[in-house]
């Protein structure tokens, strides 16, 4: 049996077409002979029949022709008939499916265009070049329609069983045979029901005696198409009255004698190739023009949807948004319920709200709740807008329950305000809340460009705004696996500045993030003047900005976007961005409007900040548009700044527009250096075509020495584009004077005497072993165990450096290793430096490069020679009494001596001796004796047998540190580098 209903039609029309293909392969198209006899059969022209005959006598005498054509119908025959038993066991699985209607429609297209493909070649056979008689013959539609005629199989029952349930159509299959059309041009063949009249389906719900719905008429298609591909489906165009008064609600709301508006015609097909569909379009919804208002009662809204039940189409619903309403007293809304025709036994159930909205009003209460439940029951989605008294309550809510999470946003605003002083109110506190939801990011950016950044604080109206406020919900806090733990939480505050007149308000959300810790802000200001709580066209000044922010262990981001914004009148809108990061890349960027076009180490999370923007256009006048933009920005080593200012009109045919900009940046490391870039144009265009275009960009570069470059064109419709151009020209005094030559050596030296040069790192748990005697603050201590670290953030480590900042160096490269000491173990330390401060880059690096790089600056190192640990061992205890008062006599301090005697004797032996060096973490009684080379030696050591595996002199410890890390040979993760040297 079929899953579902939509599947088992289309199972019925599949069994219809297969046994009608069957049957035809049986009877005319199952040999050669028989094949052309009905095709003469089926002919009604002389010549056509005499053309035929010809071609079956030269079959039968096995000519030359006569075999050719025979083996190309055979051929054909035999791929018909493995189709008809392809498309048999197709059929015959259960459950049947969608991928199972699609496999059988296509062995149905092998059945037909195989029989089609025979008669093209039969035709063209017999007519020897007369079209008249190839045409004739390729139009002959008997044998192919014959088995259609000849009906009466059980396996159309489930066909016939639903055309009559759902159409009131007796003998649905018998009727369609008698509409059988081909289509060559399309290859479709096509059979078509019409019922005119009421049609109120079977098992439909009433009420007072009247169905909820019913067809005026009734015009069904099915068709099978095998031109591209094969598709087999059905389409039905109806009428769709509806009464729509079957819900328990609405029976009792709306009156009987209501009058309702009824459906115009639409479309609802099912086929192999999309399923089931509705309307021209192919929507799995569609929304019908069905309205009825009644005074108290009002339907919004009729749908009919193909609902999805575990991926698969379960059923088809009739859902509908109603309204009904007790004076000013109580508001209802009821949106989708209705009912479903659903599986095997084609039944119609009542179909429950997807949505309850409540409206209260009394003399104490107001306000009102919204409560939505997902498709598939597992979620649920609520607003609540209560007005008590002075005090009004706002909360959303989005709970999961397989598995279990929870966002609950919810605030309280006080009316009248409560001031706090100095001008400062206070109208509003709240909180949020999320549960096992994850945190997405991105979508939370967005608030501050989609205006939900105010809405998800304090919405001016929380019940209109529900939806999508509980849509933005559902992206910023996406549901979370079953083992993801998450939590979100933070208060959220609503504050004012000008006391009752309220120039300014503000609304603020900080979340805290965890468990991986993050702190965003979230929030709005408004300043207004007169005030900021006057509707907007009574500003004089009308300022709106939404603010997101980022704080984590790594950087910190804000971004602040001004929209809906006037000045006088003037709209204004634009982004402004902040960003810092201290780890990784450091990076520093402040910016109103964005960067320069030019500059590209813009952190991406400033990367999309549009441009402060002023609409300058006088409203009266729409065909004149005028605009000016402009941005600020300033990096560790760059300050940047443009503006520019665009006009656009248009009359009729003719537009225009001219523009004028200016960018320019400035970088200061490792030298100063600046570009401005000077951009003007011109251009007329009627009907599309350019009847005049003007150019011209200027370059100016410096300082020393100086560039210029400009080029210009003009673009007119009668003679060639007339370029111009004046440079490049190169003026001026290149930089001639010598900095002073650093000595970089010189420079780490004095960096690494100063004592926060050095520190020490206590080893994990060296606090519950020994403690550090108090000494001098001038002396850095250094635990056996521990890690002793040295660093300078000057110059880079064993890098080949040009300069720094302007002066030269000599030499050029600086190393540390831990020298004159004993064997250590030797790691790097790196921290962010400006690469342009010490390297020579080309002018179009200094603009693209990273501001800051991680370079080695420093080593850490710890003794080879710590204390060798053994295995722990466990011990017992027990306590001694003690009497000091007493005393005991001779026969104690016998005991003593005796206990004496024997702790010497068992103290000494191999197996205690062996034992309390095992225990003893500062004990190591295998010591080589200590190899001091004339010049530290940097090794790579394999950590599992301590073999040499790379040795060798080097420079500094980190180009031992490169051969670890850059030679592929090497197994990385199995060697550690060390450090050999000699204490003076």
């Amino acid at each position: 049996m079929a899953s579902d209903v939509w599947n088992a039609f289309l199972q019925g029309m599949a069994r219809f077409a297969q046994t009608r293909g069957a049957r035809l392969v049986a009877t005319s198209f199952r040999d050669t002979g028989p094949f052309l006899l009905s095709l003469r059969d089926g002919s009604g022209d002389d010549n056509t029949r005499t053309a035929l005959d010809k071609l079956k006598a030269d079959v039968d005498a096995l000519s030359t022709e006569g075999k050719l054509i025979d083996k190309a119908i055979k051929d054909e025959i035999a791929i018909a008939k493995q189709a008809v038993i392809d498309c048999d066991a197709e059929i015959k699985k259960d459950p049947f499916e969608l991928a199972n209607a699609t496999a059988t429609a296509y062995f149905l297209g092998e059945i037909f265009s195989a029989f089609d493909r025979a008669l093209l070649k039969s035709a063209k056979a017999a007519a020897h070049g007369n079209a008249d008689i190839e045409k004739a013959i390729a139009g002959i539609t008997a044998p192919w329609k014959k088995p259609f005629q000849e009906l009466g199989s059980s396996f159309t029952g489930d066909f016939d069983r639903a055309a009559l349930k759902l159409f009131r159509i007796p003998g649905a299959s018998a009727r369609l045979a008698s509409t059988l059309g081909f289509d060559r041009s399309k290859l479709r063949i096509e059979m078509r029901l019409v019922q005119v009249g009421q049609i109120i389906p079977d098992g439909v719900p009433t009420a007072g005696g009247k169905p909820i719905f019913s067809f005026d008429g009734v015009d069904l298609v099915a068709f099978l198409s095998f031109k591209n591909k094969s598709v087999l489906g059905i389409t039905l165009r109806s009428k769709l009255k509806a009464g729509l008064r079957g819900d328990g609600l609405v029976s009792k709301v709306i009156p009987d004698g209501a009058p309702s508006t009824d459906a115009s015609y639409s479309a609802i097909t099912l086929d192999t190739d999309k399923g089931l569909t509705f309307g021209d379009e192919g929507s799995k919804s569609i929304i019908l023009p069905v309205r009825f208002d009644y005074p108290g009662v009002e339907l919004r809204e009729v749908a009919l949807v193909l609902a999805e039940t575990g991926g698969k189409s379960g059923e088809i619903q009739l859902r509908t948004t109603i309204a009904g309403k007790l004076g000013d007293v109580l508001g209802v809304v009821v949106e989708g319920s209705g009912i479903a025709l659903e599986g095997e036994t084609w039944t119609f159930k009542p179909r429950p709200p997807d949505a309850l909205g409540v409206r209260v009003k009394v003399p104490v209460v107001t306000g009102g709740g919204y409560l939505r439940q997902s498709e598939d029951f597992k979620q649920l989605k609520g607003a609540l807008d209560l007005r008590i008294g002075p005090i009004g309550i706002t909360a959303f809510a989005l709970i999961s329950t397989e598995p279990f999470s929870l966002v609950v946003v919810m605030s309280v605003q006080f009316h009248p305000k409560i001031e706090l002083g100095l001008g400062f109110t206070l109208t509003g506190v709240g909180g949020l809340l999320a549960l096992d939801r994850r945190t997405n990011f991105d979508e939370f950016r967005k608030c501050i460009h989609d205006g939900t950044a105010s809405l998800l604080l304090f919405p001016d109206d929380p019940i209109m705004s529900a939806p999508k406020i509980l849509t933005k919900l559902e992206k910023v806090f996406p549901a979370a696996g079953a083992n993801e733990h998450t939590f979100v939480v933070g208060p959220l505050l609503r504050l004012g500045w000008g006391s009752q007149a309220g120039f300014v308000l503000a609304k603020l959300g900080v979340l805290v993030v965890l468990p991986d810790p993050k702190v965003v802000l979230l929030g709005s200001l408004d300043i207004g003047i007169p005030s900021a709580e006057v509707k907007p066209e009574l500003r004089i000044i009308d300022l709106h900005a939404e603010l997101y922010g980022e704080i984590d262990p790594e950087y910190l981001l804000l971004r602040v976007s001004l929209s809906r914004s006037r000045v006088g009148g003037v709209p204004i809108t634009g982004d402004i961005g902040l960003f810092i990061r201290w780890v990784a890349e450091p990076t520093f960027a402040i910016c109103v409007g964005g960067f320069h076009p030019r500059y590209s180490q813009k952190p991406k999370e400033l990367a999309d900040l549009q441009r402060i923007t002023i609409d300058l256009s006088p409203g009266k006048y729409d065909w004149l548009h005028i605009t000016a933009k402009g941005y600020v920005a300033l990096t560790a080593s760059s300050l940047q700044f443009g503006a520019g200012i665009w006009l656009s009109a248009e009359i009729g045919p003719a537009a225009g527009e001219a523009w004028i900009s200016l960018d320019a940046i400035f970088v200061w490391s490792p030298r100063f250096y600046f570009e401005a870039v000077l951009d003007a144009g011109l251009s007329v265009k009627v009907f599309g075509e350019t009847i005049v275009g003007v150019r011209f960009t200027g370059t100016l570069k410096g300082t020393t020495p100086w560039h210029i470059h400009a080029t210009a064109m003009v673009d007119l419709p009668i003679v060639p584009d007339l370029p111009f151009e004046v440079g490049p020209i190169e003026w001026g005094e290149k930089d001639a004077s010598v900095p002073q030559v650093l000595n970089p050596r010189l420079l780490v030296v004095d960096a690494l005497k100063r004592p926060t040069a050095w520190a020490a790192e206590l080893p994990r748990g060296a606090d519950m072993m020994v403690r550090f005697a108090e000494g001098r603050d001038d002396v850095v201590l250094v635990h056996p165990l521990g890690i002793l670290s040295v660093r300078q953030e000057l110059v880079p480590l064993d890098r080949k450096i040009d300069r720094i900042g302007q002066n030269p160096v000599q030499p050029n490269t600086v190393s540390l290793a831990p020298s004159d000491g004993e064997k250590a173990f030797v790691s790097l330390m790196q921290a962010p430096l400006p690469p342009g401060h010490f390297f020579d880059l080309p002018k179009d690096q200094q603009i693209t490069l990273p501001d800051f790089d991680d370079y080695p600056v420093g080593i850490r190192f710890s003794s080879e020679n710590q204390p060798l640990h053994g295995i722990g061992l466990g011990a017992s205890y027990s306590w001694e009494t003690c009497y000091p008062q007493e005393n005991f006599g001779r026969g104690k301090d016998q005991l003593k001596f005796l206990g004496a005697l024997a702790a010497f004797a068992l103290d000494r032996n191999a197996v205690a001796t062996a034992a309390r060096e095992r225990v003893n973490p500062y004990v190591n009684p295998h010591r080589e004796p200590l190899v001091v080379p004339s010049q530290p030696a940097y090794l790579l050591r394999s950590r599992d047998d301590l073999t040499v595996i790379a040795d060798g002199p080097s420079v500094g410890a980190t180009d031992a540190w490169k051969v670890k890390t850059n030679d592929e040979a090497l197994p990385i993760r199995g060697i550690e580098m060390v450090v050999q040297g000699a204490a003076a």
